[in-house]
């Protein structure tokens, strides 16, 4: 019998130019990939937000800055409980208007917001893409 570990995570959601960073995560469980943001667990003494900033350029080689905590939930998965901070997220430094997005390192790449609901997620960020892709259709009919 296994007991319940809770786990630190802390998530880059990151954003710019109408475009999200995502990337493929290929599961035993699963014949096609589910895709995530970058992110990954908090190190000792370290917080979710230090965590996501440090994952994101471990993994993308992007350097982002914090935005906004989008939200803090906790979720399960069968023996763990994963404790997660999803933190909005911009490049550091932005680039101009006329410069193309920096290629992250591979798997991960930018889709538009409009295309986020096209790939599959993990449950836990499903609420994220819901979130996003409707701030997308907001901006588009101008509502924003």
């Amino acid at each position: 019998m296994h007991h319940n570990e809770l786990r630190r995570v802390g998530i880059a959601v990151v954003i710019a130019r109408g475009h999200c960073l995502i990337g493929p995560r290929n599961l035993p469980s699963r014949p096609d990939p589910i895709f995530e943001f970058p992110g990954g667990k908090c190190e000792y003494g370290e917080t979710h937000k230090q965590a996501a900033l440090r994952e994101c350029l471990e993994e993308t080689g992007l350097d982002v800055e914090p935005v906004a905590l989008m939200i803090a939930k906790q979720h399960r998965y069968n023996v763990r409980t994963l404790d997660i901070e999803f933190w909005e997220c911009r490049l550091s430094p932005e680039p101009y208007d006329d410069q193309p997005l920096p290629p992250p390192t591979a798997p991960f790449f930018w889709t538009p917001l409009s295309q986020l609901g096209d790939y599959p997620v993990f449950p836990a960020n499903e609420e994220i893409v819901q979130g996003l892709t409707n701030r997308h259709d907001r901006h588009v009919s101008g509502n924003a």
